[in-house]
């Protein structure tokens, strides 16, 4: 699978089995496409990451312990229309990985809102095959990753709202 995703220009790197953390010194810096790199490092059993940024964006909506991104994405959807068919992950915990490509660098978004983050520059995602608590990440809808939504593109850029209360600052 490592190959494969390198095969489409995608950085690769280990993650310890059965967990979402690299097994490598330096996380997401040692990601590769280069082959025999790739077969060195995932040479014993272990997860598999996908770098985020250079291109490829994950929109991550995470419905466990009710953190409701299905929610949000709902709510987003209705007030902006659908996300356009594109690349996606069934995540071991029920949630979805969504695969956008977009020309430009833009910034990771952890909470965008409410159970969604944004992985972008400097990110990662689990990818299939892996394992997570027992529960595999599969491809849920496989084919090229479609363009990142203008609308989407506007809520990522867009500067968070600064809440301030007494005695503490809030961003």
């Amino acid at each position: 699978a490592a190959l494969a995703y390198a095969a489409l220009d995608w950085r690769v790197f280990p993650l310890l089995p059965d967990k979402k953390i690299p097994a490598t010194p330096h996380g997401f810096k040692d990601a590769t496409t280069d082959p025999a790199t790739i077969r060195r490092l995932f040479d014993n059993p272990c997860n598999l990451a996908i770098c985020t940024g250079q291109g490829l964006y994950v929109l991550d909506i995470d419905v466990r312990d009710g953190k409701g991104g299905d929610d949000t994405l709902a709510a987003w959807e209705r007030q902006y229309g659908t996300l356009p068919r594109t690349r996606s992950v069934k995540t071991w915990s029920g949630g979805q990985h969504y695969y956008f490509t977009h020309p430009g660098p833009l910034k990771k978004r952890p909470a965008l809102g409410p159970g969604v983050d944004f992985q972008a520059e400097g990110g990662y995602v689990v990818a299939p095959p892996s394992i997570v608590n027992g529960q595999p990440y599969a491809w849920d809808e496989e084919g090229d990753p479609a363009p990142l939504p203008d609308w989407l593109l506007a809520l990522i850029l867009q500067k968070p709202f600064k809440i301030f209360s007494k005695g503490s600052r809030n961003v």
